[in-house]
């Protein structure tokens, strides 16, 4: 299955995630933020119909862990989670001969003021057919989006 589809919507909701990350003041919410963005990346993988994709982002998870995040705050969880995500954006271009000419310096340029209302909209309805045919479990699209959700209320964003 092709990410055509599907793949620029969720790009733009995991960049635009990332650029809104690193500004809570209150140390509790600070690592909710840290725990919550570790969980959203975790799940990405279960909302991908294309199983190809998520074997990729699976063996680059392991690659890449995620733990080192969680214990980022502030201005350093925003960083790591651009370069985290830029990075593996630019391992996707690679595997598919796509030279982006992005630097991780243009991120927030480019996602820092995503719409996430009309990113989501535009990502579950090209993924919604995937729950129909049991690509993609409903109930874990619906959780993906739970979690999306609470991570724009702690940025502020929702």
């Amino acid at each position: 299955m092709s990410s055509k589809p599907w793949g620029p919507p969720l790009w733009k909701i995991l960049h635009g995630i990332a650029e809104a990350l690193g500004n809570q003041s209150v140390p509790m919410l600070a690592t909710d933020e840290a725990h919550e963005i570790v969980f959203l990346l975790r799940d990405v993988e279960k909302i991908m119909p294309c199983q190809l994709c998520r074997t990729h982002y699976r063996e680059w998870r392991k690659n890449h862990p995620l733990e080192e995040i969680d214990r980022l705050r502030g201005h350093m969880l925003k960083t790591g989670v651009r370069q985290w995500l830029f990075d593996c954006h630019e391992q996707v271009n690679q595997s598919r001969n796509i030279e982006s000419g992005l630097t991780v310096d243009q991120m927030p340029e480019l996602y820092g003021n995503v719409d996430f209302k009309e990113a989501w909209g535009e990502f579950f309805t090209k993924v919604k057919l995937n729950t129909e045919i049991g690509l993609v479990s409903q109930s874990v699209l619906e959780n993906f989006h739970r979690r999306l959700g609470m991570l724009r209320k702690l940025v502020g964003r929702y």
